[in-house]
């Protein structure tokens, strides 16, 4: 049995890493994008934290030997102590990239702030089978 879906997290963290700084470390020399929740002595912003949610398997054949297809729900957690212009470009960029992939967002951007540290919030899902190419 494959465990191809054991790395989903990792595959899916390195594309939207990759493709945001390409687009936006220039505006954003600090970004850090993780997809740890471990907390940092020193916070950067804008921070970009890609959480992995449960999962469940999908396209189960008769046998039901091996996964065929999970489907994926990632929750994207923004945060700067700039603006919320800030938070909203980043996002749009993270949005971008989900949809490259062909992911739904499943909850909109939710944007707030307090204390002066602006977020969003925003969640995306498809059914990526065995072997799906991502980008």
């Amino acid at each position: 049995m494959s465990l191809w879906f054991m790395d989903l997290e990792t595959t899916v963290f390195s594309i939207v890493k990759t493709k945001v700084l390409e687009k936006l470390s220039t505006q954003f020399p600090n970004i850090y994008i993780t997809n740890s929740d471990k907390i940092m002595s020193m916070p950067l912003f804008p921070t970009v934290f890609i959480h992995e949610m449960s999962g469940a398997e999908q396209g189960t054949d008769i046998e039901g030997k091996d996964v065929n297809a999970v489907l994926e729900t990632f929750q994207v957690d923004i945060t700067s102590n700039v603006s919320q212009r800030d938070v909203k470009v980043v996002m749009s960029a993270v949005v971008e990239v989900f949809k490259q992939m062909r992911f739904n967002v499943t909850a909109m951007p939710e944007f707030n702030n307090d204390d002066d540290v602006y977020r969003a919030i925003a969640r995306f899902r498809r059914v990526i089978g065995a072997n799906d190419i991502l980008i």
